[in-house]
């Protein structure tokens, strides 16, 4: 119990990932008690930081993923308003209102579409 609480301890300590610290096996309540009573408040904090680090990564990968096939149905759509006869001036603000964005979130995904091109 006490050696599984110091391991838990070393690997804050050493700023281990993520993956290393679920590797540990479950604590059961009463080492989980001796590992809160040793770790210091600078141990908190860095423990708690590093996951919400880690977790924040893998939501921007999530959230670029989907901007891009946002971006590219944006571009799909632009290019159908553009062959039915819609006027560059239009454009962003027809495309704002059918997908519910900002203007400059459209012109953002237009530029990363690849735009009118294609």
């Amino acid at each position: 119990m006490e050696k599984h609480a110091d391991q838990f301890l070393d690997m804050l300590r050493r700023n281990a990932t993520l993956r290393e610290v679920k590797s540990l096996k479950p604590m059961d309540g009463l080492t989980l008690i001796t590992l809160v009573s040793k770790i210091e408040q600078k141990d908190r904090k860095k423990a708690l930081l590093a996951m919400q680090s880690e977790g924040g990564k893998k939501t921007a990968i999530q959230r670029k993923k989907s901007a891009q096939g946002r971006s590219d149905k944006i571009c799909d759509e632009a290019r159908k308003f553009v062959k039915n006869g819609a006027s560059d001036r239009d454009l962003v603000s027809k495309l704002a209102r059918k997908f519910e964005l900002s203007a400059p979130t459209i012109r953002k995904a237009l530029k990363e579409g690849g735009g009118l091109k294609k």
